[in-house]
């Protein structure tokens, strides 16, 4: 059998001595994986790399068995323009994330998928680390709900109030009013106003819309805790704490 679907690149293994195992994100087909023959050799191995965008044709016998891929791939700028280094290495913690929690075969939702594109895309655009930082932390949010630990942030969730809106619970993930929060503040996280921006009116507004560093730094801690709650045997990527605790002083 075979399918033809685009996608991007989430992560790629050595298999044997001369081919790769890729796995790939699609919209339509969820996570898959399939095997390039002589994917070790360059100028081929080179091309791919996590965030990478193209087609996809698989084929094999069973869908439940790893078949084959053949790639055409778009030309990326972002991967070969040494001073977007930052954003690169952003685009490497989304892949690996999405790689390491989606289950093969599962879809994806189609706003996560094209939201999750917008913002490699729009990584190439950002003109400082601040910027990238910030969509970045947005697509972890998007990211946390696409598994289902999304964070309710719409509407206190003790009193249902929409005013006010301070704290979010380290237990639950629900946002409540200073008012209902007070008292167990020191058990509390403070809620930046900024992580409840919509994600893709925050990539329109990029250029003209950056939080404070403190602000990014509230936003870091939030999305660090609700990832460690679901990370499972695995830890979070080494390169995440590696890169963006130098950027907001942690």
């Amino acid at each position: 059998m075979k399918w033809i679907e685009n996608g991007f690149i989430l992560g790629v293994k050595n298999f044997g001595d001369r081919h790769i195992v890729c796995s790939i994100l699609t919209q339509n087909r969820g996570k898959q994986k399939g095997l390039i023959y002589y994917g070790q050799n360059r100028p081929h191995k080179d091309n791919l790399q996590s965030g990478i965008y193209g087609d996809f044709e698989w084929t094999g016998r069973l869908e439940t068995q790893l078949g084959f891929f053949k790639t055409t791939l778009d030309n990326s700028p972002l991967s070969l323009r040494v001073e977007h280094h930052f954003e690169c290495s952003l685009i490497t913690i989304m892949t690996t994330y999405m790689d390491h929690f989606l289950i093969e075969g599962d879809v994806v939702s189609g706003s996560f998928y094209k939201q999750t594109h917008s913002v490699i895309c729009s990584l190439h655009y950002s003109t400082s680390k601040r910027q990238s930082f910030y969509i970045f932390i947005l697509w972890e949010l998007k990211f946390l709900a696409e598994l289902g630990f999304g964070l309710q942030l719409d509407k206190c969730g003790v009193t249902n109030r929409k005013e006010d809106l301070y704290y979010i619970s380290p237990r639950t993930g629900h946002i409540v009013d200073r008012e209902t929060g007070e008292p167990y503040k020191d058990k509390l996280f403070v809620v930046p106003q900024c992580i409840r921006k919509n994600l893709s009116e925050a990539i329109k507004n990029i250029e003209i819309e950056t939080p404070s560093k403190s602000s990014l730094k509230k936003c870091y801690e939030i999305t660090t805790h609700f990832l460690r709650k679901i990370e499972h045997s695995q830890p979070l990527p080494y390169i995440r704490e590696m890169l963006l605790d130098p950027l907001i002083g942690v």
